[in-house]
C-alpha cells in the first residue's frame, strides 16, 4: 500500500497485547482491551499502517471516538 498523502510505501504494524491496553482521549480513559472503531484493531490485537516519511496513519477518517 501507498501513503494517502505522499505516496510512499507504508509500514504495517500488528501487535498482540493483553488487557493492560490504555488509551486516553480528552477527558476519557480506558484500560481494558482495545475498543472497536478506532481503526487500530480491536480486542487484544492492534493493527495499523503508517508512513515512515510523513507520519500519516492509513485508514478511513474521521472516526467517532467513544471509549465507553
Amino acid at each position: 500500500m501507498k501513503c494517502q498523502r505522499c505516496k510512499s510505501d507504508l509500514i504495517y504494524v500488528m501487535a498482540k497485547c493483553d488487557d493492560r491496553y490504555c488509551i486516553q482521549y480528552k477527558d476519557q480513559e480506558r484500560v481494558d482491551y482495545a475498543p472497536k472503531g478506532l481503526n487500530i484493531g480491536e480486542g487484544d490485537t492492534l493493527e495499523f499502517s503508517y508512513c515512515p516519511h510523513c507520519g500519516q496513519l492509513s485508514g478511513e477518517f474521521p472516526i467517532n471516538i467513544n471509549l465507553e
